[in-house]
């Protein structure tokens, strides 16, 4: 397709039928989550209030009284758990910005204006989730992360998994979790046999039916039929019958409950977020439809494995003739300005850049037409800790086109350089994340 996909894995009456990983993503990388986050979250709370912990009408206000403002308006007041997992919350604009800005996310939050009556107004507002988070942590002393490996990971079979927290330790809960294709699989799993892993209830069944059905009208949302089907606790409405988790840049578990089915995918799109699930309303949705199962086709499922094989290892090209002319090979780029912020000079060879920095040079490997992995991890300003880069050589229109996958979130760099009379001109396009920017370098 083009597309920057990067995995998609298909289960069908409890089976995995399909699972495809495209280069440099396997089945060990793991994928910020980012509003799949909200998923999880959701259903810690469905397990705490069992637990009688809470309930979905108890006020936001009840477990903070003090960190309200002076004068809480009627709607802060009014504003219920309940308000919080449908993204009702009354608010305008989405408060995550503004909390993580403040020192006291909690008492920013609820700082907020709220000019609409709670449960009236839809506004996706990953704020509303950290609230649920630190009402979580509030109630028990765990994070959201402790709470998800002792009620729902270990069970299921999720391992090492990571949630970014807020500066008072709080899980992020609308964001920041990390986890594999797999293991979003079998969450999927668990979703789709209403809160049961194999004989144990985890999380009630009640709630599972509750939290996946549409509880808010968002037509004031993304014009797109699937962004309109209508929200849920902290998951939305598909066109097509089913219901997702959903994640910024192309993260998706999608619930089949009528197919018996789970679709993973994971990926770095932009303008492109509509494209998955368009195919999957177009293709899977009626494919996989009724619970028996589906009859064999050899020749259909050879074809599979190997365009699966393709992605999973493309091989990988010569470089073109025309490149060996044009390309300043082992001659040092100094660039007007710092690409990424921190990128000075540049200086390209053959199967190899080098990339100087403020805090010291980096030599990158690339191969033509399939993607390289970097054996050292780097500190973009995206992310906390240090990432993982794939580079990968193409020739287009006379220039050379180096595409850099982030693989610990959802960014994909197309690097795009032209070169003429000592000059070179480098085109930053980034999916999703980082600024587009168009860079003049000279040789030194």
């Amino acid at each position: 397709s083009g597309k920057d996909i990067h995995s998609m894995l298909i289960i069908k009456n409890g089976y995995m039928i399909s699972e495809t990983y495209f280069a440099p993503y396997t089945e060990t990388t793991k994928h910020s989550q980012y509003s799949c986050s909200k998923t999880f979250t959701s259903m810690l709370i469905g397990i705490a209030q069992e637990k009688g912990l809470l309930r979905l009408n108890d006020t936001v206000a009840s477990f903070f009284p003090n960190k309200l403002p002076k004068n809480p308006n009627a709607n802060l007041l009014r504003m219920t758990i309940r308000d919080l997992l449908s993204m009702a919350t009354g608010n305008d604009k989405d408060t995550f910005g503004y909390l993580s800005q403040s020192a006291d996310w909690v008492q920013a939050f609820l700082a907020r204006p709220v000019e609409h009556e709670p449960g009236t107004f839809f506004r996706y507002n990953t704020g509303a989730t950290y609230m649920l988070s630190a009402i979580l942590t509030k109630l028990t002393g765990k994070t959201a992360l402790q709470l998800a490996n002792e009620w729902i990971f270990d069970a299921i079979g999720i391992r090492n998994a990571q949630w970014d927290a807020s500066p008072e330790g709080v899980s992020l809960g609308g964001t920041g979790l990390h986890i594999t294709p797999r293991q979003m699989a079998r969450f999927g799993l668990l979703l789709l046999n209403k809160g049961k892993w194999e004989e144990t209830q985890l999380i009630p069944e009640d709630y599972v039916l509750e939290a996946q059905q549409k509880h808010i009208d968002t037509s004031n949302h993304i014009n797109h039929p699937d962004w309109c089907a209508g929200y849920c606790y902290q998951m939305w409405r598909c066109s097509f019958g089913a219901y997702r988790a959903d994640g910024m840049g192309g993260q998706f578990i999608i619930v089949f409950p009528e197919q018996n089915a789970v679709v993973v995918i994971t990926s770095a799109l932009g303008s492109d977020l509509v494209f998955p699930m368009d195919v999957v309303g177009r293709y899977l949705a009626d494919a996989l439809r009724g619970v028996e199962p589906i009859p064999e086709n050899k020749e259909a499922q050879c074809a599979l494995n190997s365009l699966s094989a393709l992605c999973s290892k493309p091989e990988r090209q010569s470089m073109p003739a025309e490149v060996e002319t044009v390309v300043p090979w082992g001659k040092k780029i100094v660039l007007s300005e710092k690409l990424l912020g921190m990128v000075k000079t540049m200086t390209i060879y053959r199967n190899t850049i080098v990339f100087e920095t403020d805090i010291g040079d980096g030599t990158f490997g690339y191969e033509w037409g399939a993607p390289e992995l970097s054996l050292i991890d780097v500190q973009l300003p995206i992310r906390k800790t240090p990432c993982r880069l794939s580079f990968m050589a193409s020739w287009k229109g006379g220039r050379l086109v180096l595409r850099v996958n982030v693989l610990e979130e959802p960014t994909t760099m197309d690097l795009t350089m032209a070169f003429a009379n000592g000059r070179a001109t480098i085109d930053l396009q980034s999916t999703v994340l980082l600024p587009n920017a168009t860079i003049a370098g000279m040789y030194a």
